[in-house]
């Protein structure tokens, strides 16, 4: 079973600086960007996620539709339980809330945790 979050669950949750990963390559990012996500492409994360996270973090995983998101969560659910997918995933999201976009230089600053 995998555990999941409304978008607008994690928009509630946005002011408490949760660890967002948006597991998108970083060019889809040019779209706009869930605020406060941190970019770390799925492959990069399936192939070093014990430097990025940590077994007891709850980290909420999320892409453009969701289908990706799923698919890392059910590879690496039975090591990091607190993994939560967004439902719907950025598409979803910014049918209800605005997105953040890179700024006029195409600076991204949110590449940390």
């Amino acid at each position: 079973m995998i555990n999941e979050v409304t978008v607008q669950e994690l928009n509630q949750l946005l002011p408490t600086s949760p660890i967002i990963i948006d597991i998108r390559e970083p060019h889809e990012l040019f779209t706009g960007f869930i605020p406060g996500v941190v970019n770390i492409p799925m492959m990069t994360l399936a192939l070093n996620h014990e430097d990025y996270m940590k077994p007891d973090q709850t980290i909420y995983i999320v892409c453009e539709h969701g289908v990706r998101s799923v698919q890392l969560i059910e590879v690496f659910a039975a090591m990091y339980p607190k993994m939560i997918n967004v439902t719907g995933g950025t598409e979803l999201y910014a049918r209800f809330f605005p997105l953040d976009q890179f700024n006029e230089e195409g600076e991204y600053h949110g590449n940390r945790i």
